[in-house]
């Protein structure tokens, strides 16, 4: 299973020549986790003097992938880029968009 956490500062624009604008902030959250199986059966036989051989498997795969999505609008205050002030309180974060998919598939050999 693999997690990524991604919190994102969307900057609009430089304003004054020293403060950058940042309208939009953005926190992602997106695991996904990807299970296969695969067996296999060789058999080798003969029929008289040709020799024969078969190959017969079966496999399954199952992908699972959750991705939710939120941002923020709130003002936030523009960033000196000389002496920049990091000390601000994080804006609440709203529900953008989430969505959550199951992929399962089976496959056989012969």
């Amino acid at each position: 299973m693999s997690d990524f956490d991604d919190d994102r500062a969307y900057v609009s624009g430089l304003e004054d020549d020293r403060f950058l604008t940042v309208p939009l902030l953005e926190d992602t959250d997106y695991t996904f986790s990807n299970y296969f199986g695969l067996i296999e059966l060789l058999g080798n036989f003969n029929t008289g003097s040709i020799s024969h051989q078969v190959l017969v498997g079966f496999d399954v795969n199952r992908y699972v992938q959750n991705f939710e999505n939120s941002i923020s609008r709130a003002e936030i205050p523009p960033l000196n880029i000389f002496d920049p002030d990091y000390n601000i309180s994080r804006p609440e974060l709203f529900p953008n968009f989430k969505f959550e998919e199951t992929i399962q598939s089976y496959g056989l050999l012969d």
